[in-house]
């Protein structure tokens, strides 16, 4: 067969779905699959695009709290008490940007720094206090896929604009302490998109299919 569909649901007493799998396989290989997750206190979502078991695009969204969904309508819950941490992930082959957030922490730590989220500051130890805060709770890294070995890991800093304007702003630092050039991302990925590009083109020929290609 050309290809196929399956559908695989898990249930709790109360028939509220708690994982849900949608897979469609093709003949060559290739597995476009749907990964839904709920059980109370973390909801996730996966999409996958692979060829067999290697990566070939994935994307993940993680979400922990108290996620039931009378609390989530109460009204009187603040964010932070619903949602502890969030993760987000996108992998492209065998490379992964990954972002874990800790909503609960950041939240609080900006309540009791009275400090908010702000595109630039004219203080410096205003800034200097969101860059303490985000690279305390928001962890951002490249990995490799397969392996979760870390590449390169982002940190905040407090870039000075002009005399009266700071700004907070990331980079990537390699594990020598050395940064992560532009040019490291843009060729390795444009490479990537002119392949997945060729693949789209194929599978659309081979399907009948209408599948979108990736903008560069």
């Amino acid at each position: 067969e050309l290809l196929s569909l399956s559908f695989t649901g898990e249930y709790n007493a109360k028939d509220e779905p708690t994982k849900l799998v949608e897979e469609l396989r093709f003949a060559e290989g290739f597995v476009i699959a749907n990964t839904l997750i709920n059980t109370g206190s973390t909801a996730s979502i996966e999409q996958s695009f692979k060829n067999k078991t290697t990566n070939i695009i994935t994307y993940y969204y993680e979400v922990n709290g108290n996620l039931d969904y009378n609390n989530m309508t109460g009204g009187e819950a603040k964010p932070q008490d619903l949602i502890t941490s969030t993760k987000m992930s996108i992998a492209l082959a065998n490379i992964k940007v990954e972002g874990n957030l800790d909503v609960k922490g950041l939240l609080n730590d900006l309540t009791n720094n009275e400090i908010g989220l702000s595109e630039s500051y004219t203080l410096k130890a205003d800034a200097d206090k969101m860059v303490a805060s985000m690279n305390n709770y928001l962890k951002i890294k490249v990995k490799y896929n397969d392996t979760d070995e870390i590449i390169s890991s982002g940190e905040f800093f407090t870039d000075k604009v002009n005399l009266f304007t700071y700004k907070v702003d990331m980079r990537m630092k390699f594990n020598d302490g050395t940064y992560v050039s532009d040019s490291y991302f843009e060729d390795g990925f444009s490479d990537f998109i002119i392949k997945s590009n060729q693949l789209i083109s194929e599978m659309n020929s081979n399907y009948d299919m209408n599948l979108e290609t990736i903008d560069q």
